[in-house]
């Protein structure tokens, strides 16, 4: 879970993959899945959370 806002998220060009990055100083990476049938519901599973950042902006 993000304590603070969430200030930038990058994709995969070639995977379904994304990763974001917050002011708590943590990066997320993700797995997501989204399906062609509607009544099956979108996957967003974590794969990483990476920490020990020191935020350079002082947020």
């Amino acid at each position: 879970n993000k304590s603070k806002d969430i200030n930038h998220v990058a994709f995969h060009r070639s995977y379904p993959l994304f990763a974001s990055c917050s002011d708590d100083c943590l990066a997320s990476v993700f797995h997501g899945m989204v399906y062609s049938d509607l009544n099956e519901n979108p996957c967003i599973m974590a794969l990483e959370t990476l920490t020990g950042h020191q935020s350079a902006n002082g947020r």
